[in-house]
């Protein structure tokens, strides 16, 4: 806490070193914020201090908005009596701000807040003294800047502020943004593709606020200026509008002086399947298409070119094979292509080798067709149905008779089954009615 005999302590100093003031008084003209020009850059939530003497009758302060939002000074000052101001535009054109603060004559300081909601861009605050008296002390700043997260950038004086201007939005989608002394209207163009019923939830933080909607001819087809609900600090409309194809724009205009942020959303079911002269393609919700991506449709899987066209037919995408019917569905299971079979698990993507399913275990060879009949795998031989599935245990084939092992590998030689011995030649037929050796096999094949 400061004190009355510090100010006189310091008027006092002043008048005894007017000397030593006069031959500094070059360096002090030359330091940085005696205006605009050479205005100090602000970082926000930085504490700034300051002097003001009779040499040095002001500072400035240079703040850079990225985004539309509400900016808070915090000002404290051991100066009987201070002015601040505040400016917008690159050359500090325009005065938003004139206030005079007088100190506390108790605490011998005074403490002042400036909080508005601006657009994006160069704005400068200005601390000075009183011309008509030979105040002076120092002062703390501070500056804070929270954004209204805003969709679209706007500048000082409104970025979409009228028809010409309106930014282009999507349907569905969730927009932000701000309305304030500097920035008075937005304007937001968008497009149905088809007659549909339209609503426009929007949610407005303002006291007051006009919102509007105009087809492309700018005529007028909804206007509504609400009012907030105190009980929970903001408005809702609900705007439903039954609307043919075309082009429309939805506006929200200041009323009187009050300042606040906004949500809204263009939305209409609009999604669905589409045809030209190229193929069918799919409309999102937001007016955008499915393009060189998945998209699950109705439970169905289907995969979209570059051109935003179902795939049909065979696809290879990261390596794996995929097959998609004469609807662009992505196949799964055992599905029959050109006369033969193929697998495709639950993912769309096929299969070569093993395959185990429904407990029996089939074999599809490098291109993915399922083998039938004898098939040599690695040096081994196996046998497989008509159906795929490979078979263990006795086979006929063409007249003769072969034996595969639990695992389905082809038996050779000596091999004993059931208690007695049978022969297996090279080719893996069984030897009856025939010599081996000492061993006379009999009709069924078995050792005599």
């Amino acid at each position: 806490m400061k004190t009355r005999m510090n100010f006189f302590r310091k008027t006092t100093a002043a008048l005894l070193s007017t000397v030593v003031i006069v031959c500094m008084l070059p360096a002090i003209v030359m330091a940085a914020g005696k205006n605009y020009t050479s205005a100090t850059n602000v970082t926000f939530g930085v504490n700034y201090t300051g002097e003001i003497t009779d040499s040095n009758r002001v500072e400035w302060y240079k703040i850079v908005l990225p985004s539309a939002g509400r900016i808070t000074v915090n000002a404290e000052a051991n100066i009987c009596r201070v002015y601040y101001n505040f400016f917008q535009g690159e050359r500090a054109e325009t005065q938003l701000l004139n206030k005079d603060v007088s100190w506390n004559s108790q605490t011998y300081w005074s403490s002042y807040t400036y909080q508005e909601r601006y657009a994006a861009g160069t704005y400068y605050f200005r601390v000075t003294k009183d011309s008509n008296y030979d105040y002076y002390g120092e002062f703390n700043v501070t500056f804070s800047f929270e954004s209204s997260g805003e969709s679209f950038v706007e500048q000082i004086g409104g970025t979409n502020n009228n028809f010409s201007t309106a930014s282009n939005i999507s349907l569905n989608k969730e927009y932000y943004g701000q309305i304030c002394s500097n920035d008075t209207a937005d304007y937001f163009k968008f497009y149905l593709p088809v007659d549909t019923t339209v609503e426009i939830p929007a949610k407005a933080y303002l006291t007051r606020v006009y919102f509007l909607v105009f087809n492309a001819e700018y005529q007028e087809l909804y206007k509504n200026e609400v009012w907030s609900d105190g009980a929970v600090g903001y408005i809702h409309p609900n705007i439903k509008l039954n609307l043919k194809k075309g082009t429309y724009y939805f506006a929200l205009n200041r009323t009187s002086t009050c300042d606040g942020v906004y949500s809204f959303k263009i939305s209409a079911n609009i999604a669905g399947w589409q045809k030209d002269s190229k193929g069918w393609w799919y409309r999102n919700n937001d007016g955008s298409y499915a393009a060189f991506t998945w998209k699950q449709i109705d439970g169905k899987w289907y995969y979209f070119d570059l051109s935003g066209y179902i795939t049909i037919g065979w696809k290879n995408l990261g390596g794996k094979w995929y097959y998609f019917d004469n609807n662009g569905v992505m196949q799964s299971g055992w599905n029959k292509i050109s006369g033969k079979w193929y697998y495709f698990d639950e993912n769309g993507a096929m299969h070569t080798g093993w395959i185990c399913y429904c407990g029996k275990w089939y074999h599809t060879d490098s291109n993915g067709a399922l083998q039938t009949g004898w098939q040599q795998l690695q040096n081994k031989w196996y046998y497989f149905d008509g159906n795929g599935a490979m078979q263990t245990g006795w086979i006929s084939y063409g007249g003769k008779w072969y034996h595969t092992d639990s695992n389905g590998v082809m038996q050779t030689g000596w091999v004993q089954l059931q208690g007695k011995w049978y022969y297996f030649k090279s080719s893996g037929v069984m030897a009856a009615n025939e010599w081996v050796g000492y061993y006379y096999l009999q009709a069924d094949g078995s050792m005599r």
